[in-house]
């Protein structure tokens, strides 16, 4: 695992000055400008086939690709126990959802893996009824550079940065949320049942809460305690973790 200091712009940014890049670019080859015009034209072009709906996954010349990664994410549902297929209730509010769409390329701007990901359209939820806090904690990054500063650079301190999956998924949810199946995922014979959400999934007005309450509840199960000047610290002993949202810097 490394750290990504870039994602969290940690890092200032030379800008080179338009003589810089002149004197650059007239050093490479014909040939190679060629390559990095055609490099380019060619991952826009790719980019711009990448699926807005589900229907365009389904007439997609990758089309088993996107259906590996929607029902990858699918399983994942399954996995958490996110929801359960109920019979929709009366005088509630069932919510729609989307299927959001992303292609992660290698170094070469290569497609390396498909990505889906089931998003609620949170946008229908209704205040006091289907969500109630909505509050979770952002790191303040000064705060990340004075741990790099004094921790890594001082004292010498290991560092390594984590990713925790679908973090979401993880976070209990308090209210009654439902949920329209997904678009392409309809079950047989069940067309007209709902699912009732017991994790929080994406676009969910709470989600950010939830997860974080969860992920507090985890750490301190192991002991970890928060700082009292920050929400997004916690300690155990020599082991100090910097919280944002679903990244976690560990710093040892």
């Amino acid at each position: 695992m490394t750290f990504e200091p870039e994602k969290f712009n940690f890092k200032t940014t030379t800008n080179y000055s338009n003589k810089n890049k002149n004197s650059e670019n007239d050093s490479r080859s014909e040939g190679s400008n060629s390559d990095e015009i055609y490099e380019t034209l060619e991952y826009e072009c790719y980019n711009s086939e990448l699926a807005k709906t589900f229907e365009d996954t389904q007439r997609s010349k990758d089309k088993e690709k996107w259906d590996f990664a929607m029902r990858e994410e699918l399983n994942m549902m399954k996995t958490r126990k996110v929801w359960e297929l109920v019979d929709p209730p009366a005088n509630k509010t069932i919510i729609g959802s989307k299927w959001v769409y992303n292609i992660k390329h290698d170094e070469e701007n290569k497609p390396k893996k498909y990505k889906a990901r089931l998003v609620a359209l949170g946008f229908k939820q209704k205040a006091g009824i289907d969500y109630g806090e909505t509050f979770s904690p952002d790191v303040n990054f000064s705060i990340v550079k004075l741990m790099f500063i004094v921790l890594v650079s001082l004292l010498g301190w290991n560092h390594v940065q984590l990713d925790v999956k679908s973090a979401y998924l993880y976070g209990k949810l308090n209210e009654k949320v439902y949920l329209k199946q997904p678009p392409g995922f309809i079950v047989k014979d069940a067309e007209s049942k709902v699912y009732l959400l017991h994790k929080a999934l994406y676009g969910l007005h709470q989600s950010g809460r939830s997860w974080n309450c969860e992920l507090d509840h985890i750490l301190k199960n192991l002991k970890f305690d928060k700082l009292l000047w920050s929400n997004c610290l916690y300690k155990n002993k020599d082991v100090i973790l910097v919280i944002y949202v679903d990244d976690i810097i560990v710093f040892g």
